[in-house]
């Protein structure tokens, strides 16, 4: 058998071929992800900017009623939540594509035509470039319309709505993977789904959860996805010299510990400083509280 390198080359080449021989099944994945950014940006569009001022144009003729009053914080979670979770419920829909995927392994890799880990490598990077292009269409357009993010922080924003389409991808085809077959995966896949948006902060609080459930919120990428995404959005945002986004910010930041052994994770250290204190944490070697920025 080849060594590990090459078998990488040629999957990597087998995982083009497949994706280019099934041109309809990459342009529904595409035309999916488009839909997906029109239609969220078109409910959001043009969304309030301001807390303090009035309606601008033709808004303030118009009867009190019919005008839009701000309800900005509200409109930005919410159209912040529903994109993150249009991205973890759409790589379902390659969920039989995964299945397949993995009848063509199982037969070969019995064959011991290849190992497993340069097949998983292959198959990961050429996953994380359709599921980087997918989630910088449906973000990119989707933020644009609604006019997002607020801070002007669009790169950050992008980053923690790819990375977390990306994990997305990831968990489906580790259902795809690990179920009999494609309707367990399915199963599987929506209880996990199910459990990222209870414990993603915006559903239910998760302060209010029991100490003895809160602990999930530790395992469900979408908790971070959001804390981060929000920090970004209303980060040292002002209006006549109130921070706007102060009290948005305050319902998502992520503590860590307990008394005096507090820890504030911010937005430019969420997905770095936990794996860095994680070992200190656990072994009691952090003695004193501190905020990592």
């Amino acid at each position: 058998r080849p060594g590990f390198l090459r078998q990488y080359r040629t999957l990597q080449r087998q995982q083009l071929r497949s994706t280019l021989r099934s041109p309809g099944t990459l342009a529904a994945r595409v035309g999916l992800h488009f839909l997906t950014g029109v239609l969220m940006g078109c409910v959001y569009f043009d969304m309030e900017t301001s807390y303090i001022e009035a309606p601008t144009g033709l808004r303030h003729v118009l009867p009190l009623p019919l005008q839009r009053h701000s309800s900005m914080p509200e409109n930005r979670v919410g159209v912040l939540f529903l994109l993150v979770l249009a991205q973890t419920v759409t790589p379902n829909c390659a969920m039989p594509f995964f299945i397949d995927d993995r009848q063509y392994y199982t037969k070969e890799s019995a064959a011991r035509l290849y190992g497993a880990l340069p097949y998983h490598l292959a198959n990961a990077a050429s996953e994380a470039v359709v599921c980087a292009l997918n989630g910088i269409l449906a973000s990119g357009i989707a933020t644009y319309l609604a006019g997002l993010p607020l801070s002007g922080q669009w790169f950050p924003t992008m980053a923690f709505l790819v990375s977390h389409h990306m994990c997305s991808s990831a968990l489906v085809q580790m259902c795809a993977r690990l179920a009999p077959n494609q309707d367990v995966a399915f199963v599987l896949s929506a209880g996990y789904i199910i459990v990222y948006m209870l414990f993603a902060n915006i559903v239910v609080k998760v302060c209010t959860v029991t100490p003895y459930l809160a602990w999930i919120r530790w395992c469900t990428f979408m908790y971070f996805t959001m804390a981060g995404l929000i920090e970004v959005e209303f980060e040292d945002t002002f209006e006549q010299g109130y921070p706007a986004g102060e009290k948005a910010i305050e319902g998502f930041l992520i503590h860590v510990g307990s008394g005096e052994d507090i820890y504030t994770f911010h937005q430019g250290g969420l997905l770095r400083d936990p794996l860095v204190l994680l070992p200190d944490l656990l072994h009691g070697g952090l003695s004193r509280p501190e905020i990592w920025e």
